[in-house]
């Protein structure tokens, strides 16, 4: 789950030597998610965090520093939910459907953080254009994975993962701009379709239940 700091909560020594910036970071997250990123600066985000604006000043050079910050932040607990939800041993249609129960299950949590990132973090450019397709490509490379557990995935193009996995964001980013947060996890048969189908050896352009092609995959 992702925890954002709260200045009015936790010890005061859980912190260790980038706490200042941490303490940014999560009062970044809360301010910004409350107000949206056009509506925070600096000030409040240091005034959030109990901490003088010039402390802010000497760990980001201006705001959209910080914002990529609470990006990277929020993408390594995302892309870390997903590889603890993995086990390595499992059959690998289990693995691919813990991975996106985790990841749903993380997103519908964090609902209003992700929807920061997915819509408002764009707007600074490329900076976090480039973040976005830092973190797709972790994912992707996790999805890879599955490429020596069928003999059908030898066939692929090298971008398929890279398609796959941009057709899966783009599902939970439009629920997440229509606020359907709730629905997230109702997502998950229709992700684990897309990200396994390819996989299937003989099941081309079926239609069917997911699960059966989880079965389908060695």
């Amino acid at each position: 789950m992702y925890a954002a700091w709260s200045p009015h909560g936790g010890g005061s020594g859980e912190f260790a030597a980038g706490e200042e910036r941490e303490r940014l970071v999560d009062a970044f997250t809360k301010v910004a998610t409350e107000r949206g990123y056009a509506h925070t600066g600096p000030d409040e985000v240091a005034a959030e965090a109990g901490l003088p604006r010039a402390t802010f000043d000497s760990h980001f050079h201006d705001l959209s520093q910080c914002l990529l910050a609470a990006y990277d932040r929020f993408f390594d607990c995302l892309v870390g939910e997903i590889e603890d939800s993995m086990d390595l041993g499992a059959p690998w249609p289990e693995q691919v459907r813990a991975g996106i129960g985790a990841a749903l299950g993380f997103v519908a949590e964090s609902a209003a953080v992700a929807r920061l990132f997915a819509v408002e973090a764009p707007t600074i450019g490329a900076p976090a254009i480039n973040r976005y397709i830092a973190a797709v490509e972790r994912i992707v490379a996790l999805l890879r994975l599955g490429r020596g557990r069928s003999a059908a995935a030898a066939a692929l193009p090298p971008l398929s993962e890279a398609v796959m996995v941009a057709g899966a964001v783009s599902l939970v980013v439009a629920a997440l701009l229509a606020e359907e947060q709730a629905n997230l996890p109702q997502l998950e048969g229709q992700l684990i379709e897309v990200l396994l189908l390819p996989y299937s050896a003989g099941t081309e352009g079926r239609q069917g239940d997911p699960g059966q092609v989880g079965r389908e995959v060695g």
